[in-house]
């Protein structure tokens, strides 16, 4: 009722508030490497605005690599909600013209297991359609003050992908990702 202080209609009641709190991860997904060669140009930059508001910029353009590139994404998991919270599970999809490669040291660093169209686990990269990871299950991605902070917080997974996409200088392979749980 918008009253800091309601009193109650006799001796013998009381009662307790609730502030509604919300969390709101968000996931931004860049290259940071081809091969052995860093990028760096294409992590986001967070801009707080005047109105307490905030924006991210990074290029989308399409980056030139070749079959057998190894493409290294970084996907960075912001909260911009008011609640600190978890991103228990984070799943990549595998789109064609694409490899995961479950021998990299980056993917297994980061616990990527493969699985299959129907979402069942699977060994075989032939089969594979998406990457899971609960690597920032145990990590609290702290709750947003527009307020008091300069920037939203954040975790990163890395996933490493080998290129197999057939020659053609038109092809473009976009990746998508998720954060499932």
């Amino acid at each position: 009722i918008g009253k800091e202080y309601v009193p109650g209609q006799q001796d013998d009641d009381d009662f307790e508030k609730l502030v509604l709190q919300r969390f709101d991860l968000a996931l931004r997904k860049f290259i940071t490497g081809v091969n052995d060669e860093e990028v760096t140009e294409r992590i986001p930059i967070f801009t707080k605005n005047a109105d307490g508001t905030h924006t991210y910029e990074h290029p989308k353009t399409p980056l030139g690599v070749v079959n057998g590139d190894l493409v290294t994404y970084t996907l960075r998991i912001y909260n911009e909600g008011t609640r600190d919270a978890v991103a228990a599970l984070v799943k990549d999809n595998i789109p064609a013209g694409l490899q995961f490669i479950p021998s990299d040291d980056l993917n297994k660093k980061y616990n990527w297991k493969m699985l299959d169209e129907n979402n069942n686990e699977t060994t075989k990269v032939s089969e594979a359609k998406y990457v899971v990871t609960d690597y920032l299950s145990n990590s609290v991605i702290k709750a947003y003050d527009s307020t008091t902070m300069d920037t939203l917080d954040y975790k990163d997974v890395e996933v490493a992908f080998k290129v197999i996409a057939e020659e053609s200088t038109k092809n473009e392979i976009t990746n998508y990702a998720q954060i499932s749980k």
